[in-house]
């Protein structure tokens, strides 16, 4: 039995921007006060979406769709491992031209159609993100003999090579261009996750290993007390740092650049303990590091969560309840999807 593991944030937000970008081309303007594009394009988000997703089983010959889902209700678990997790998201989308309100509202339609209605699981778990159901179910369901496809475009999926009959076809940002399957031996996978414990992943807001190590001259200016007080105040960096950057317009810490080549130079893969010992700072940098991008540290309750979600998830296909949610989007030519939902 063949699965596919869909992420669906990357093909929500890859077709939200598809269309955006196909409004702008045919004329449409911000409107001048609150720089948002009026979203009278639902139709068009909502069509690429599905026609996307019918085609997969099909594309890739394969007996289930499992559609994985983030769902930031509570905030997402990795929050409390680091306040500062994906800080940067929110003022991006406020900054965008694109009505995220109202286009979560589209996603979140799908959302109820696509585990309603269609023959797809659909996997929707408070407090976790798409990755993370993927995470889980390629190992539960290698354990079990299945043969498993992930479709995403974040690379850190490439840790589920390792399990047996897993595959990992990596999408792209551009739909003009195909995706490609990823391959890596379990010396690269290996290496990989080392590289991202040390060098971290900015994107997701964290950083590499030698950060939050050393207060900033203007810090310690305004606030001597905290001279030599780094490893004391380790837990409250991202607050120091965000509340001090808004008070003064600098930084509370120093951040040195630190990358992967300079890390292989110095120590080799074998010796990162020699710089984990050089400062306990690294030592809790490294550490959360690992909580926040490694496979193996999803908490217990999060992974029983999501096994939990997929096996009661419904897969039973509504014909009636589609057709009637494909007319009052006045997406008739959709009808056609109905065979592959």
């Amino acid at each position: 039995m063949k699965i596919i593991l869909c992420d669906m944030s990357p093909v929500f937000y890859s077709n939200l921007i598809s269309a955006s970008s196909e409004v702008k081309r045919n004329g449409q303007k911000a409107d001048l006060l609150t720089k948002k594009l009026e979203y009278n394009y639902e139709d068009i988000v909502i069509y690429k979406i599905i026609e996307e997703v019918a085609q997969l089983k099909t594309k890739f010959k394969a007996d289930e769709l499992v559609l994985a889902f983030d769902n930031s209700k509570g905030g997402y678990w990795r929050k409390d491992v680091y306040s500062g997790y994906k800080n940067k998201r929110a003022k991006g989308r406020q900054e965008s031209d694109i009505d995220w309100n109202s286009a979560f509202n589209t996603f979140d339609k799908l959302k109820k159609i696509f585990n309603t209605s269609t023959s797809y699981k659909t996997v929707d778990v408070e407090r976790v993100e798409g990755d993370d159901i993927i995470f889980v179910l390629s190992k539960y369901l290698s354990n079990q003999g299945k043969n498993v496809l992930i479709h995403s475009l974040d690379h850190d999926l490439i840790q589920c090579l390792k399990y047996t009959n897993v595959e990992y076809y990596r999408t792209r940002k551009s739909q003009k261009k195909d995706g490609e399957y990823q391959f890596a031996t379990p010396e690269e996978i290996q290496e990989l996750e080392l590289e991202h414990c040390i060098v971290g992943d900015p994107g997701d807001g964290f950083g590499h290993i030698k950060q939050w190590s050393k207060f900033s001259k203007e810090f310690t200016d305004e606030y001597p007390h905290f001279l030599n007080q780094e490893l004391k105040l380790w837990p409250k960096r991202f607050e120091i740092d965000t509340k001090f950057e808004d008070k003064t317009g600098f930084k509370a810490y120093k951040h040195p650049r630190y990358g992967w080549k300079t890390f292989k130079k110095s120590f080799g893969l074998h010796n990162f303990n020699i710089l984990l010992n050089e400062n306990e700072i690294y030592k809790l940098n490294h550490q959360c590091n690992k909580n926040l991008a490694m496979q193996d540290e999803i908490p217990q309750s999060i992974t029983d969560n999501i096994i939990n979600d997929y096996n009661n998830a419904p897969n039973e296909k509504n014909i009636g309840d589609l057709q009637k949610f494909f007319i009052s989007n006045n997406l008739f030519e959709l009808t056609h999807t109905v065979a592959f939902l």
